[in-house]
């Protein structure tokens, strides 16, 4: 009765445990659900979850009921949330089903009845990604401004400047055609007289001459009341828009928006942009973009219609927005028009005689009676600084132009307030030369401060170079996350700021890695400095999700004394960091840069060759061929070499192991994929295959990178192949499936290199989208003579086939090799017989 009893006081705790979790999941916004690691049986979800799906989802299978799947999901993280000491899991994951993004954050608990069961708490991030694409998108719309206001004062042709604006416009809405038109009242018709159009859209500015207006009622109408006219769907159109409505339907339009230009106060033509392959939905901030471009086209049509009739009659424009002077050959103002006057606070009289040059100076300073002319002028446009009456001063850019007033040469000049766009140039100057991350100055901000600072320094007057490393920071990532492992970044950034001295320069570098310039520093000044740093660093403690952490840095030195080049200073201060790192880390290696007396290491000296090579570019491809067993040939494979100091050609044995030991070698790999893929732009009849390297299966981002250049590239994906070997992929399986699938999604294919090693793959192999497996060279080497060899590539072959997947055997060497592997039906062979690596020139 005794057991029993508590026994029943058990269940009775439990339950009023479980009502207690309940209430709590139940009162957060984020999404709560609780499962079996392993059957994946949902044992809880709150109710945010479950009105999310409309339902109750305990009982149900997780996959199945969250993703809409037959099978557990390949993103599952069980295996990296079971035995893990119930440590927390962050990421983030798109859901298909919901098309949601969220950030998820799984951890293995111990639930009410004492089993070990699966957490997933998820908060929906989509609005924020959203936000993120927004303010992206603006930024994108800034640059174009930029380069509209830059195309339509420079020299080009006013049609070309609307042409390449009209691309832009279009290409940054996803058009599929943009144009413009102009209005003829007086023979009451319309004409398209510019046009851009999407690749494989149909022109239509032929055949959209000399248009009857009376086509077009709804239209003008509107149009003439400065209102833009929205079409998400032309089938929506009103019933009073039937004469339009057929017209558009006629070019095969779905979806269309249509902005005003006038000229002083005159509906003058419009601006359009529709799209015939599918409909497109506007945003507001698409809309008001739009509005922008339109007036901006709309001023400029105004501007050269102003300077046209300003030759013509011998008038000013005066409804124009621009300021405009007309200057005498002897550097007179002769005549402004009142946009002039109100911009720069005088009256139309006070400006009449003054001296062009005058505006340069605030008033007091303004030159007496100059006899020059202002600029010579050629038509481009220059930029100075202007005052106002007031003495406030300004940025403007001005274009000067030569015309006649009767017979009287005098120059034009349209003047523009260009105070936004230095300050968005100032901006993007900002964004260019800092870390987004940190704020701190980027490498190529540290490359031009270095140039300055090797310039001024001497044997006398040194400084130092310090490149600082955070020791196993990528341990931190993998374990707490990329967004925790910023933050200690950017604790990282400013402790050196704290650190170093005032008018040290600080650079982030890449990743972990941060450079520090000091000048007017000796050797044992900066060894002193990057000492006290290395204890501090050690000393301070950092909590990360309830983990205290302490940091170690390993610290590289190299001397500035205006001996070496900036890349030469850079390498050496590389070499003493990863000497740093080689020699244990948490540690200070200071370089000699004095080019007789350095001495280094072997694997020094590779670094140094590799780094020099990424700098500028001394890697080199040659490219072996692979050939279907009929003769034919299907692609080559791009193996990279490098260039020692000497011009002498390093082969990959060399300098790739070096490379992976010091974390070198996705940088190769990205390399070799743009410049492959530059490759094939120019060779539209090759098909290539690189080799990606185990480093580069973890790193996300090269991932996207290859993903968006082969994208923005324009060539066809399936001309673009990649490699893995066999153990790299059975080694991290879930990551090998992951590039592998993300790559083939966009039409890459795939071969799985070194097959066979050992056998180890034949489970997995299924899992694996690969189109090609390349047996191991060791296999076919001796294959004349080794009968066991033979079966066992029979076997490969065999399982090959099955899958549907295709063989290439390496190390084709002789006749007889060949033969066999035609006898035992091999698709591929590679190998010296077929065809020697060679560079691209010997084999066009």
């Amino acid at each position: 009765m005794i057991g029993a009893g508590s026994m029943e006081k058990e269940s009775k705790m439990n339950c009023s445990i479980a009502s207690i979790v309940d209430c709590i999941f139940n009162s957060l916004k984020e999404y709560v659900y609780i499962s079996d690691p392993y059957t994946y049986e949902i044992i809880y979800s709150n109710q945010a979850l479950n009105q999310l799906y409309g339902k109750d989802l305990v009982g149900g299978i997780c996959y199945k009921q969250l993703q809409s799947l037959d099978k557990p999901c390949v993103f599952c993280t069980n295996d990296k949330i079971l035995g893990n000491g119930h440590k927390p899991y962050q990421w983030e994951h798109y859901n298909s089903q919901l098309k949601r993004d969220f950030i998820v954050i799984d951890r293995i608990i111990t639930w009410t009845d004492g089993r070990d069961v699966r957490f997933e708490m998820a908060l929906d991030i989509t609005e924020s990604k959203k936000s993120a694409r927004a303010i992206a998108r603006r930024l994108e719309f800034v640059e174009m401004v930029k380069r509209l206001s830059s195309r339509f004062i420079g020299t080009i042709s006013f049609d070309q400047a609307i042409n390449d604006s009209l691309a832009d416009i279009g290409m940054l809405c996803d058009a599929h055609r943009a144009y413009l038109f102009s209005l003829n009242y007086d023979q009451g018709e319309m004409s398209n007289t510019h046009e851009w159009c999407a690749e494989g859209v149909t022109p239509q500015i032929e055949r959209l001459q000399a248009l009857p207006l009376s086509l077009f009622p709804w239209w003008i109408a509107k149009l003439k009341l400065g209102e833009l006219i929205l079409i998400n769907d032309i089938d929506e159109l009103p019933e009073e828009a039937s004469k339009e409505k057929e017209i558009l339907k006629s070019q095969d339009i779905k979806s269309a928006l249509v902005l005003p230009v006038f000229m002083s106060n005159q509906l003058t033509g419009f601006i359009g942009f529709d799209n015939v392959k599918d409909t497109a939905l506007w945003t507001e901030d698409d809309l008001t973009h739009l509005r922008v471009v339109a007036e901006i086209i709309s001023n400029v049509m105004e501007r050269d219609k102003a300077l046209e009739d300003l030759t013509r009659y011998k008038i000013l424009a005066e409804r124009t927005r621009e300021i405009i002077f007309f200057i005498g050959m002897d550097g007179k103002i002769i005549e402004a028009n009142k946009s002039a006057s109100q911009f720069y606070g005088y009256s139309r009289r006070e400006l009449l005689g003054k001296s062009f040059h005058d505006l340069t100076k605030k008033s007091e300073e303004a030159e007496v009676n100059p006899q020059r002319p202002p600029y010579n002028p050629k038509g481009v446009a220059y930029e100075t600084v202007h005052y106002h009456k007031n003495g406030s001063s300004f940025p403007v850019e001005i274009n000067l132009q030569e015309a006649f007033i009767g017979n009287e040469k005098v120059l034009v000049s349209v003047i523009r307030d260009i105070s936004e766009r230095k300050q968005v140039e100032e901006h993007l100057q900002y964004l260019a030369t800092h870390d987004y991350l940190t704020s701190i100055p980027n490498r190529y901000y540290l490359e031009d401060t270095l140039q300055e600072v090797i310039l001024e320094a001497t044997a006398a007057t040194p400084g130092a170079l310090l490149f600082v490393d955070l020791d196993n920071f990528k341990v931190i990532n993998d374990t707490f996350g990329h967004a925790e492992g910023d933050k200690v970044l950017i604790l990282f950034a400013n402790k050196i700021k704290q650190m170093v001295r005032k008018g040290d320069f600080i650079a982030r570098l890449n990743g972990d890695e941060f450079a520090i310039i000091m000048e007017d520093t000796n050797l044992n000044e900066a060894k002193v400095i990057a000492e006290r740093f290395l204890i501090e660093i050690q000393n301070e403690e950092i909590i990360i999700q309830g983990t205290t952490l302490s940091l170690t840095v390993s610290i590289g030195i190299a001397v500035i004394d205006g001996s070496i080049n900036p890349q030469r200073l850079l390498s050496y201060a590389d070499i003493a960091l990863y000497s740093a790192k080689e020699g244990g880390k948490n540690r200070i290696v200071i370089i000699q840069t004095d080019e007789e007396k350095i001495t280094l290491s072997e694997s020094q000296s590779i670094v140094l060759m590799i780094k020099e090579a990424l700098r500028l570019g001394n890697f080199l491809l040659y490219f072996q061929p692979v050939y279907r067993l009929d003769g034919s040939l299907i692609h080559y494979e791009a193996l990279v070499r490098l260039y020692d100091h000497e011009g002498r050609i390093v082969l990959p044995g060399v300098f790739l192991p070096v490379a992976e030991k010091f974390g070198l070698v996705s940088l190769i790999d990205r390399w070799v994929v743009h410049n492959a893929i530059d490759i094939l732009k120019d060779n539209p009849e090759m098909y290539i295959f690189v080799n990606i390297s185990a480093s580069s299966l973890g790193d996300e981002e090269l991932l996207k990178t290859i993903t968006n250049y082969i994208k923005q590239s324009g060539v066809e994906a399936n001309r673009i192949g990649f490699e893995i070997t066999e153990t790299t992929a059975i080694k991290d399986l879930p990551r090998a499936e992951h590039w592998i699938r993300k790559l083939k999604e966009i039409g890459c294919k795939f071969a799985l290199d070194d097959f066979g090693v050992g056998f180890s793959s034949f489970t997995h192999l299924h899992l694996l989208p690969v189109d090609f497996l390349k047996i191991d060279g060791s296999f076919v080497r001796d294959l004349d003579s080794d009968y066991t060899k033979r079966a066992l590539i029979k076997a490969m072959n065999a399982v090959a086939h099955t899958l549907g997947k295709s063989t290439i055997a390496e190390y084709v060497e002789n006749e007889q090799i060949l033969s066999i592997l035609k006898d035992l039906n091999v698709d591929c062979g590679q190998g010296y017989y077929l065809g020697m690596p060679s560079p691209l020139e010997q084999i066009l």
